[in-house]
């Protein structure tokens, strides 16, 4: 091979060794993105098996026993008889939260004067189960038993200080959640395992060309010095 031959050969194995390694460099990039994803699916996966609701331990007259019944604002404020707590809900600041006006009226009615207007904090989504919890939780709304007789404040208690009511899993959803997270980590792992392989014939390709190239190089030097001598 000529020394012209052998530079343009030299020229063009550099070339591809290049792409060789950006194409690398592209691939490893992907896999920590890949990984970044496969965590991400375990995170939701777990959130969405560890997720959590608040029951109520009530007694149900019909079949004269305990029950476990999600909680709810019905159950909250239906007497021990009916299947309920027996109790008020209270904001902090102690207005008793109702779900609508016609709640707030009823009560103000049976209060014999006792209640007004003021007493009350309307709050329609009081009925959905997942934001009465999370006010609950929150430290926004608190079961509240009857009021001191001394300071006329109710008697108020925490989800931690009421033992009838509890944490349970949510269960229903888990099966849903497994099947997401499997499909997902299959679509993840197989595209990992496509990019591993192809990462792996560009490091073969890397050491046939740089092998390659040293070849072409020592060729180069060999023509160089046999030029330099021809003039020496």
């Amino acid at each position: 091979m000529g020394f012209a031959a052998s530079q343009a050969r030299f020229l063009s194995l550099t070339a591809r060794l290049s792409d060789n390694e950006y194409e690398a460099q592209q691939i490893s990039q992907e896999r920590v993105s890949l990984t970044n994803q496969m965590a991400l699916f375990a995170d939701a996966y777990e959130e969405a098996t560890s997720n959590q609701y608040l029951t109520a331990n009530v007694f149900d007259m019909q079949s004269n026993q305990n029950m476990t019944v999600a909680l709810s604002y019905d159950v909250i404020t239906k007497s021990t008889l009916d299947g309920g707590l027996g109790m008020n809900l209270v904001t902090s600041s102690g207005l008793i939260v109702v779900p609508s006006t016609e709640e707030r009226d009823a009560q103000i009615e049976a209060s014999n004067g006792q209640l007004t207007l003021s007493d009350f904090y309307i709050y329609e989504d009081v009925n959905d189960t997942s934001i009465l919890q999370r006010n609950l939780e929150e430290g926004n709304f608190y079961f509240a038993a009857g009021k001191d007789e001394v300071t006329g404040e109710w008697n108020t208690k925490s989800i931690e200080a009421l033992n009838s009511v509890t944490h349970a899993y949510d269960k229903t959803d888990d099966d849903a959640a497994k099947a997401k997270y499997d499909k997902q980590m299959r679509t993840a792992e197989a595209r990992d395992a496509m990019l591993e392989m192809r990462l792996d014939q560009l490091d073969t390709e890397h050491n046939a060309i740089s092998t390659e190239m040293d070849s072409v190089q020592k060729v180069v030097d060999d023509n160089v010095e046999g030029s330099f001598k021809t003039f020496g």
